[in-house]
């Protein structure tokens, strides 16, 4: 079954993936809950250094041997970070993580905690694109859910947002968002009081 959060059926991931998700089953549930809390918080914004020191202490608290955990945080951190890359669906994170053999209850969690904090995610992902990466061009347009869609309920209005990036190389990249029309409105203020922030300080 293709991943969907490397993006492509061509990709691979080495075996030792798999192995350091699966590691997730070992720990308590309130465990496994402020460890997925924390790398919600670090895709929010938070600075790698805050994480670290808070990993850490999570780790000495609940008495998890840092030596085991530093794979699981590496192959996490690379599965959420994908999974933004590529627009994934909460149901698509379930899915995911259930074939990279996460327990099913604790797959759901992450998918629930997804969905939660998808607009969230998706601001905090383009507030660091941009400020990393000129916006060259935006291309978007309207459409309405079919009974197939997994992202919202048929019917419903939605809209594709496509970015166009200059990486600073001579080389463009596409940065690809769905999201329901109240969504895109909030999302919309979110950008313009950033942009008054970011004028405010040149």
């Amino acid at each position: 079954m293709a991943l969907h959060f490397i993006g492509s059926t061509h990709e691979t991931i080495d075996e030792s993936f798999s192995t350091d998700i699966k590691l997730l089953n070992n720990v308590t549930e309130e465990q496994f809950a402020g460890f997925i809390t924390l790398f919600i918080q670090f895709l929010l914004g938070q600075s790698a250094a805050e994480f670290t020191e808070k990993i850490s202490n999570f780790a000495q608290e609940n008495k998890l041997p840092m030596a085991k955990l530093k794979g699981t945080i590496k192959s996490t951190a690379l599965f959420f970070k994908g999974s933004l890359k590529h627009n994934s669906t909460p149901a698509f994170v379930y899915q995911d993580l259930v074939t990279l053999g996460l327990e099913d209850n604790r797959s759901k969690y992450v998918g629930i905690q997804w969905k939660k904090e998808f607009l969230n995610l998706s601001r905090a992902v383009s507030e660091q694109t941009l400020m990393i990466n000129e916006l060259v061009d935006m291309e978007w347009k309207f459409g309405v859910t079919s009974g197939t869609s997994e992202s919202f309920n048929t019917g419903s209005t939605f809209l594709q947002l496509k970015m166009i990036l200059n990486q600073g190389n001579g080389s463009n990249q596409s940065v690809n968002m769905e999201l329901s029309l109240p969504q895109f409105y909030q999302f919309l203020r979110e950008m313009e009081t950033a942009k008054a922030s970011l004028d405010f300080f040149q």
